[in-house]
């Protein structure tokens, strides 16, 4: 009997070996793929769950926006500050223009009216002197001074009449005091004289006033010493050498 070697119908060993890793292999792949499946699909679950770090980066980006937009608000404040101050820059030199105007206005008016008093007061010394040269001790005569004679050598005694060389001072407060003199017009005064001494303060407050020389005539004499009293204090400051000397008046029409 002749036998041919590998060759007819039964399966040979290799065959049957690598049929059995296939089916191995093929067992195997059904047991893992669902696994994996599942393992792929839970990821894919997962990943749906992780959806909300799409949410978290959309924070950061409305957190970086969010960073974004104070630095605007910052530039927007610091231009209204800038156009706040300038604004205040210029109404502050508004002010100090109006301010000036107003002191300038108020400094050209004082000034006007220290030039218009000055002028006031030099037409009332003019004709205040004027009139003092027209009639000079026409109602009242000065013919004693003290004072006068201590400053000058001149007499204090006697009948001399003060010249404005000897009592300027005495000279001015006749014009207050004449201005003051109302003689009753019910008494005759022609020929009527009195003289009266008063003493002056340093205010030019008449503080004595003494009959030297009677008139015969009471009322006239009360005209005299009315007169001193109205025009007392004496707008004209004495000096300080006739403060509270004495100085006597002589009054006649």
């Amino acid at each position: 009997m002749k036998i041919s070697p590998g060759i007819g119908h039964e399966p040979s060993l290799q065959r049957l070996v690598i049929a059995s890793i296939v089916l191995h292999f093929i067992l195997m792949a059904f047991l893992f793929i669902p696994f994996k499946t599942r393992d792929k699909e839970f990821k894919t679950y997962y990943v749906s769950l992780a959806e909300p770090a799409k949410v978290s980066e959309g924070g950061e980006t409305a957190a970086r926006k969010a960073e974004e937009k104070p630095v605007v608000k910052k530039e927007e404040s610091v231009k209204e500050k800038k156009e706040v101050e300038k604004k205040a820059v210029i109404e502050k030199k508004d002010l100090e223009k109006e301010m000036f105007l107003k002191t300038e206005k108020l400094r050209k008016a004082a000034v006007e009216k220290v030039e218009k008093d000055k002028e006031i007061r030099d037409a009332k010394n003019a004709l205040l002197k004027g009139k003092e040269k027209r009639d000079k001790m026409r109602a009242i005569g000065i013919i004693k001074s003290e004072a006068s004679a201590k400053g000058t050598g001149a007499p204090g005694k006697g009948e001399q009449i003060a010249s404005d060389s000897d009592c300027p001072y005495c000279t001015l407060i006749t014009g207050e005091i004449r201005n003051e003199w109302d003689i009753p017009p019910v008494i005759d005064s022609a020929g009527l004289e009195v003289e009266i001494s008063i003493k002056i303060d340093s205010k030019g407050k008449v503080v004595s006033k003494t009959i030297e020389k009677s008139s015969g005539n009471d009322f006239f004499d009360k005209s005299a010493l009315n007169a001193i009293s109205k025009a007392s204090p004496l707008k004209t400051l004495p000096p300080l050498w006739l403060v509270m000397e004495e100085i006597v008046l002589r009054f006649y029409p």
